[in-house]
């Protein structure tokens, strides 16, 4: 009888016996003396074995079939893009085939096998790429590289094809998004660097700033404001993690009131200052240094109290009255300027220009009016009052006491 011949086909994992592809691959005998050079191994009695080498002083024995295993195993070699890109193709496949299958899967894996055994076929032409962007084609690609050994009497192709549709359709479990806080960080670095983005004195101004808007716009009067601010600080200090909950909470609330979505609105204005960086350092270069203020200020501007033409008409009137007591500008435009307060009915077709009327012409024309409004009985008294001390002053000078 011929003795038989090794085998010449590749020897895999999963051909080997459950014994063989359970037990270690490597063991040791433990001898259980220390002079292992010195004792004979025929001589030896009772000799156990573990897979740790427990005494110290075993000899290590390789499983030989692992062994063979190893060697057979295929050298790493970088894959053509061509093969690559096939492979992915198949993979793909794989995954599209599975999205056609039901929930009841019996009658309807033929086309998975068929894509399935292509795949197969792919991977034995060479070493396929490690990682693929696709986490399911990924799981695919893990499924077909591994060792397990189908069942009894299910073909390889079957037993694969289940195992990406259950990989494939379990669910996955959503990825960690960051918060909206945690996405605002990014602009604030690119828009002012880091030592602004973290100056807590800029971010309690430019958030109160925020804040004030928002309530202007919803309706609050500066007198409200002022008396909150008033109240708010006249109280003890809060901790800053109760009172952002606190913002937190009334922002809610009052976006709730105004049928506004706070999250959405948050979203939309992040989106439109991405494209507003160079604007807003512009605008933070021009900032004055140690104030609250987003900008400087103009110097303060006459306040129009008339429109440009009452003006005009109220000038007029003060010059023809001041000159004659007539008027020229019509009694039309005199009866406005009595409607608006700058001059005074006395009757009898006269008119005069009142304390307000005076105040707000030299306002305008940048005259630099004084303060408080004063009658004309309150100006007649002080310039009796001026006269009576300009003559004392003129008799002290040239000796002339009143005095007796």
């Amino acid at each position: 009888m011929a003795e038989p011949t090794p085998s010449s086909a590749p020897l895999k994992t999963a051909d080997l016996p459950l014994a063989a592809r359970t037990a270690p691959e490597r063991i040791w005998l433990d001898l259980g003396v220390e002079e292992a050079e010195q004792v004979n191994f025929a001589e030896l009695g009772e000799v156990t074995w573990s897979p740790n080498n427990a005494t110290g002083h075993g000899i290590e024995y390789v499983r030989a079939d692992a062994q063979a295993v190893a060697a057979q195993a295929p050298a790493a070699v970088a894959v053509p893009d061509s093969l690559a890109a096939k492979l992915k193709e198949a993979l793909q496949k794989i995954v599209d085939a599975c999205a056609e299958i039901p929930e009841a899967l019996e009658g309807y894996l033929e086309p998975l096998s068929n894509a399935v055994s292509d795949a197969r076929d792919v991977l034995e032409i060479t070493p396929p790429p490690v990682e693929f962007e696709d986490p399911r084609v990924q799981a695919v690609y893990s499924i077909l590289c591994g060792d397990e050994t189908p069942p009894k009497n299910e073909h390889w192709e079957g037993f694969i094809a289940r195992r990406i549709v259950d990989t494939i359709s379990a669910p996955t479990a959503p990825q960690a998004q960051p918060s909206f806080q945690q996405r605002v960080q990014p602009w604030l670095m690119e828009c002012f660097g880091e030592v602004i983005a973290g100056d807590r004195e800029e971010r309690n101004h430019r958030f109160l700033e925020e804040a004030l808007e928002l309530v202007q716009s919803c309706g609050c009067t500066a007198s409200e404001a002022h008396q909150l601010v008033d109240y708010v600080f006249g109280r003890p200090i809060g901790e800053p993690v109760q009172e952002a909950g606190g913002v937190m909470v009334t922002l809610a609330a009052l976006c709730l009131a105004n049928g506004l979505d706070m999250h959405q609105a948050g979203e939309t204005e992040l989106a439109r200052i991405w494209t507003k960086v160079d604007a807003i350092r512009a605008k933070q270069a021009a900032k004055p240094k140690h104030s609250p203020l987003p900008q400087a200020q103009p110097a303060d501007a006459p306040i129009a109290y008339l429109q440009e033409a009452d003006q005009h008409l109220l000038r007029r009137f003060i010059k023809t009255v001041e000159d004659d007591d007539s008027f020229d500008i019509g009694k039309e435009a005199v009866k406005r300027l009595a409607n608006l307060g700058v001059v005074e009915n006395c009757g009898f077709g006269r008119y005069k220009v009142t304390m307000f009327g005076y105040w707000v012409h030299e306002h305008f024309w940048h005259q630099n009016p004084s303060l408080p409004l004063k009658t004309y009985a309150d100006r007649d008294l002080e310039r009796r009052a001026a006269m009576a001390a300009a003559q004392e002053g003129g008799n002290a000078a040239t000796g002339k006491d009143g005095a007796a």
